[in-house]
């Protein structure tokens, strides 16, 4: 048995906490030195700005602003590194906290001064960019105590998985405590701590931070099935290049010695995609539904006159992290039809009403959705929303696409809708929610409208 030592997620704290105390004394020497220079060096040529106390005053809101808007643009992640990437995020985020400021001035009337604004838009990220490189000095300069071995398995055992582990153990470059092997089948030798399939409990068990993939005989399900547990537990996860074609999207090859691993980010929302996606879910679905709600009044005396029982009907979906939801629809089949059989898959489906068949052709059936829109249970792109029973039954790697809002359409619904089986439309899902973008969400609203007024693949 390993022992296990005190890995990366017991200390990734210390990134954070030093990034926030740096950022705080950074936007502190921004503002003031910006007032000095305005007040001090230049008040002698210019007409007076107001005391410093009146800054003092609005400071906080300045610092809670601007840290806000670094935390929702992933600035404040214990695996923040200094890259370009990042200083371009932080200086978006600071341009957005300027407008923010200067909007906030000119709603509630705030005298100020414009020069200083000037110089602190100058100052600011060069402080906070400064800040930064000194957080990352001191890690690096104090890494042996700032950052412990991180804690990894490989999973596999055969000569290329042996060659992975003794680099792991032998390289004096790379932090790492290596733990030992998980095979898939029954195997005589050392260092073998468990096998995949108690693949969850191991990594928990044994505080894994890292591991590493190399068995080339996993199925794309085996493999998937330990993303969502490395997920799940904070847990970087690298596959052996070999195996890339197992999966898709939200990766990055990095290279140790001579190997070659492919690194499986997390994928889902962040903070900042959530709430421009949540502006946007509102700004369309509310006039929306105010627009189309004349129409609900002839659609429900319709649906009444046409068959007995109620119009809107009201059924469990699961949504985003598992949440079980109430999704609205108007009634398309006959009142004794269970609300929780298998869809129709043909026009000549005997449940299916007459007003229902041309409520399901348009998809008018869904216009009661923007209700769970606006109420944020849903989206109005996403996977779609399944029944309780059937997520029930997901294996690990199938419990993905429940990392995001379910949506009135998708690629599910603008590839081919319920023309394709379940599995494939899971595939879409898999894609969507690892290659999301504004961009992808605009098309596919865009390519679901001639899918609806044609009616094609709906029954």
């Amino acid at each position: 048995m390993p022992r296990i030592k005190k890995g990366l997620k017991n200390n990734k704290l210390y990134t954070v906490f030093l990034l926030v105390a740096f950022d705080t004394l950074a936007v502190f020497l921004s503002v003031f030195a910006s007032y000095y220079i305005r007040n001090d060096i230049l008040g002698l040529l210019l007409s007076e700005i107001q005391p410093v106390e009146v800054y003092i005053k609005v400071f906080p809101f300045i610092l809670i602003l601007i840290l806000f808007l670094f935390a929702i643009s992933d600035l404040y992640s214990p695996k923040s590194n200094g890259n370009i990437f990042e200083s371009y995020k932080l200086l978006r985020a600071q341009l957005i906290w300027i407008v923010i400021l200067m909007s906030g001035a000119y709603i509630y009337k705030f005298n100020y001064s414009r020069l200083l604004v000037l110089f602190l838009l100058i100052l600011s990220p060069l402080f906070l960019l400064i800040g930064r490189s000194l957080v990352y000095f001191l890690i690096f300069r104090f890494q042996g105590y700032f950052k412990p071995k991180a804690n990894v398995i490989v999973v596999g055992y055969d000569q290329y998985s042996k060659r992975v582990a003794t680099f792991l153990l032998e390289s004096q470059e790379a932090d790492y405590n290596f733990l030992g092997f998980v095979a898939r089948t029954k195997s005589k030798g050392r260092k073998i701590i468990g096998y995949t399939n108690s693949f969850p409990r191991l990594i928990s068990k044994f505080s894994v931070d890292e591991i590493f993939v190399t068995d080339k005989k996993m199925s794309k399900e085996e493999v998937l099935g330990m993303v969502v547990a490395c997920w799940g537990e904070e847990v970087q996860f690298k596959l052996s290049s070999n195996l890339f074609d197992l999966v898709t999207g939200g990766v990055n090859v990095g290279y140790f010695n001579d190997f070659s691993f492919v690194n499986l980010e997390r994928v889902g929302f962040n903070l900042w995609q959530k709430i421009y996606k949540r502006i946007v879910d509102i700004i369309i679905s509310l006039p929306s539904f105010i627009f189309t709600l004349p129409f609900w009044g002839i659609i429900s005396l319709a649906v009444k006159l046409d068959s007995n029982g109620p119009t809107l009907i009201k059924q469990k979906r699961v949504g985003a992290e598992g949440k079980v939801f109430e999704m609205y629809k108007f009634r398309t089949m006959k009142k004794e039809t269970s609300l929780y059989r298998s869809s129709p898959k043909s026009k000549k489906d005997g449940r299916v009403t007459r007003v229902g068949g041309f409520l399901r052709r348009t998809s008018l059936d869904e216009l009661p959705q923007l209700i769970n829109v606006i109420k944020g249970e849903m989206s109005l792109v996403g996977p779609r929303p399944e029944m309780p029973y059937v997520v029930k039954k997901y294996k690990e790697w199938e419990k993905i696409r429940l990392m995001v809002k379910p949506g009135l359409t998708g690629l599910w619904q603008v590839l081919g809708r319920k023309d394709l089986p379940l599995r494939e439309n899971l595939e879409y899902d898999f894609y969507y929610v690892a290659h999301h973008s504004f961009l992808l969400d605009l098309v596919i609203i865009y390519k679901t409208i001639p899918l609806v007024v044609q009616g094609k693949g709906a029954y």
